[in-house]
């Protein structure tokens, strides 16, 4: 009986040795069968503002702001499915757009942006949840120049995947 258990206690400590734990490996099977953050295709990103707000700003230039959209299209390709294009998260609201901060989660996102913007920058922060394929998010931004805030607005942002990307030649209406 002695020998048995020595042999099994033997084993039991190589396997253990040989490849990892179970918890290892579940671990490894969780990362790789994790989706990504957006689907690769071609995706639709509507920006409407909400809320706008600069020293000396009128009812009638706030009247005029609040509502505005804009839309912008892009294709997610695999190598961009989990860090898409800052400049499209950012709504084509400046240029050089880089991540400060990009926190994916499953069916999460928190992003800060930073987006260079005549005169000076603008700092994005969007927050928000993914359903049915369809991100919906908030929108805070600020207007920099010269180190002072000079506009301040909220928007809600939608992306929704619209198919696979155009091949080259082909065009989409929207």
């Amino acid at each position: 009986m002695r020998k048995y258990l020595l042999i099994a206690s033997t084993m039991l400590g190589l396997s253990a040795c040989s490849g990892g734990s179970d918890e290892d490996a579940a671990a490894n099977a969780a990362a790789e069968a994790k989706p990504p953050l957006m689907q690769p295709g071609e995706w639709e990103i509507t920006h409407k503002l909400t809320g706008y707000n600069y020293d000396g700003l009128t009812k009638e230039e706030y009247d005029a702001k609040l509502g505005e959209t804009v839309t912008t299209k892009a294709c997610i390709t695999d190598e961009t499915a989990d860090r898409p294009d800052a400049t499209f998260l950012a709504s084509n609201q400046g240029t050089e757009c880089t991540y400060n901060n990009l926190t994916p989660t499953a069916g999460r996102l928190s992003a800060t942006l930073t987006c260079k913007s005549a005169p000076g920058t603008i700092d994005i922060l969007l927050d928000g949840s993914s359903r049915d394929g369809t991100w919906m998010l908030a929108e805070q931004s600020t207007r920099m120049a010269e180190g002072k805030p000079t506009v301040r607005a909220s928007a809600d942002v939608t992306a929704t995947r619209l198919g696979d990307c155009p091949t080259a030649g082909e065009t989409t209406t929207g």
